[in-house]
């Protein structure tokens, strides 16, 4: 009898045991599956645009046409370097990881260079040179109402490509960076709908037959380039109404070569510096960092979420001019007025796949 009570137990308490096993077994035990992570908010703006675009494995890769010249349309001075530029780009991006909070991409571009204008002197020709980047952003924010706040480094290597850089006899540039962006919706409307913020650190080493320390010259008598540059820059974009937008940039990049200099830069040039009463005969090696700054503005404007057109101006100069006085950030002798027009890629196979659905659905 007491054998019995206790088979009776035993089986009682196994059954659960077995029939969950059962279920598992057929799939009906599974875990619950955890909710997809939240969508981001949509881009609004080009640079938003730009930088981050549409969730397809071409992710910001566009198709670009720019314009720039050095007439200043204020006044009538006419500059020795008056030139005019067109530039066409292709810059592909490809994404391996792009899920949820992980980006991983590579990219690079591919720039062709023609000088216009009465007086071609100044400014690139021909294909420029090719960078190759990898990339990866980790979004450390994620939220559709508070916004998305990204961070990653950027590694690259430009290959020397355009006739500039093969008569500098550069080898090859390495370049490392840190960026982070902030994309934030502001309100809901048409109106003040959204801000972009963008930071960027970066250092880049030249390497080639040219690149070295103070003094050191191009057959010619042209600077050699320098060895190594530091670069900060911040940007931002509001957007005005709709897809209208402003975008304002500011930089400051540090170009550095390394010489005999036994006292402190007073006045800096593209080639180095000098300084009041210091010997030529010097021996202590010091880095003179040369220092530029650059400043834009543009206003910019996406049409039917394709295309991205720009009207701007920059000025990118030393900060010290020949003279030894400093030079205003906001105009230089190499500032430039800029038309842009960049046909986005990514967006285009996010509306030929939608069109491709809505006809098949009435079929």
């Amino acid at each position: 009898m007491r054998s019995f009570v206790v088979m009776a137990a035993v089986l009682a308490f196994s059954t659960p045991a077995l029939d969950a096993m059962a279920q598992g077994a057929h799939g009906w035990g599974e875990p619950t599956a955890l909710p997809p992570p939240p969508p981001e908010p949509p881009p609004r703006g080009g640079l938003a645009r730009l930088q981050r675009g549409a969730e397809t494995p071409l992710r910001t890769s566009h198709l670009a046409l720019r314009l720039d010249t050095t007439d200043d349309p204020f006044t009538n001075k006419v500059s020795a370097d008056e030139a005019q530029n067109l530039a066409l780009s292709f810059t592909p991006r490809v994404s391996f990881i792009d899920a949820g909070r992980h980006w991983l991409f590579a990219e690079t571009e591919l720039r062709l260079n023609h000088r216009l204008g009465r007086k071609p002197r100044s400014g690139p020709e021909g294909f420029g040179d090719l960078p190759l980047w990898a990339g990866y952003q980790l979004a450390v924010l994620r939220d559709p109402e508070v916004g998305v706040v990204r961070v990653g480094p950027r590694l690259g290597v430009t290959l020397p490509t355009s006739d500039a850089s093969d008569a500098a006899r550069i080898a090859v540039r390495t370049t490392a960076a840190l960026e982070s962006t902030a994309q934030l919706p502001l309100r809901d409307g048409l109106w003040l709908n959204g801000l972009f913020l963008q930071g960027t650190a970066a250092w880049r080493h030249t390497f080639g037959k040219y690149v070295g320390g103070l003094g050191d010259t191009l057959p010619g008598e042209a600077p050699g380039a320098a060895p190594d540059r530091v670069a900060l820059a911040f940007r931002y974009e509001l957007n005005l109404v709709d897809e209208l937008s402003v975008r304002n940039r500011w930089g400051m990049t540090w170009d550095g070569k390394t010489g005999p200099s036994a006292e402190p830069c007073e006045v800096f040039f593209s080639t180095g510096c000098a300084t009041a009463g210091s010997s030529p005969n010097a021996t202590t090696a010091s880095t003179v960092w040369t220092p530029w700054t650059t400043f834009d503005v543009s206003l910019g404007y996406v049409l039917s979420e394709l295309a991205l057109f720009e009207v701007g101006y920059e000025n990118t100069s030393l900060q010290i001019g020949a003279d030894g006085k400093n030079r205003s950030v906001f105009h230089g002798p190499d500032a430039r007025f800029f038309v842009s027009a960049a046909l986005l890629l990514d967006e285009l196979v996010v509306a030929n796949n939608r069109r491709m659905k809505e006809r098949a659905a009435w079929e």
